[in-house]
């Protein structure tokens, strides 16, 4: 989900849905959708933490640890190789 609280609360499912829809969209299927809402609340279900640090110490942003942990993760998922099921 493009916004998310650390209770859940999906904020941006308007958003979302539109990302999604761009995606599927691209006829060259160079464009992937990252999930990051899959990777911080697995199951619906908010971690606090990864690997011992902090990812939002407010709640909702990713800052300080936290965003240095959620970059190298959303790195990671840029170059890995597309799905071809996606």
């Amino acid at each position: 989900r493009v916004f998310q609280r650390r209770s859940g609360k999906a904020g941006g499912a308007g958003v979302n849905a539109a990302l999604r829809g761009l995606v599927a969209a691209r006829a060259d299927r160079t464009v992937r959708l990252v999930d990051l809402d899959a990777w911080v609340c697995p199951a619906g279900v908010c971690v606090d933490q990864v690997d011992g640090v902090i990812l939002r110490e407010e709640g909702l942003h990713f800052d300080n640890g936290g965003a240095i942990v959620t970059a190298r993760w959303l790195l990671a998922q840029m170059y890995r190789p597309r799905d071809p099921a996606q």
